[in-house]
């Protein structure tokens, strides 16, 4: 497989064949276009490169299309600042959602680094959304507390064996956006 780094240009990081170790070039990191022209495979050791590469860039790229196409007016003159905040606020959140779905299904466990990002800029956004004119509500921080009441009584009761913690904090999260932008 293939080590992956978000953001190579903020955090200059090399990303290596994890067989070889080889430093992959920048032709090497369009993922489904490199996958497709290499057959699967590492230009420079010949590992074969899991299906789930190919599988989560291509879920993630039509996330992307999705979030273009539901923030992003097709005539680029209609676009406005809070357009494009959103649209890339949204596509760091689904980021984050899909980095934190696969690890959890992988490992059952929802990594604090990750979900410590994702706590943050859940309060953050709806701020700057708010001083962009979109409007903020006390609904966006109170719905999902409400709503992961309840597993936060299964965890207690059953003292961590039925449920984790992370998943109440990502039902936290999770609600809380839907419940709030759905009012705003």
């Amino acid at each position: 497989g293939v080590q992956t780094c978000a953001l190579p240009i903020c955090f200059p990081v090399t990303i290596r064949c994890v067989r070889c170790n080889h430093v992959l070039k920048s032709g090497d990191l369009f993922p489904i276009f490199s996958y497709l022209l290499l057959k699967g495979r590492c230009r420079y050791c010949g590992v074969k490169i899991s299906k789930q590469y190919i599988l989560v860039e291509t879920l993630t790229l039509l996330i992307f299309v999705l979030l273009a196409i539901k923030f992003l007016p097709n005539y680029v003159y209609l676009i406005s600042l809070i357009d494009v905040f959103l649209f890339i606020a949204y596509c760091f959140i689904f980021s984050l959602l899909i980095v934190l779905s696969l690890y959890d299904i992988k490992h059952f466990i929802l990594p604090w680094k990750i979900m410590r990002i994702f706590l943050l800029s859940s309060f953050i956004l709806p701020i700057v959304v708010g001083l962009l004119g979109e409007g903020i509500g006390l609904i966006n921080f109170v719905a999902g507390f409400i709503v992961a009441a309840p597993f936060y009584a299964i965890w207690y009761f059953s003292n961590g064996k039925l449920i984790g913690f992370g998943d109440i904090e990502y039902t936290c999260i999770v609600t809380g956006k839907q419940i709030g932008r759905a009012h705003v």
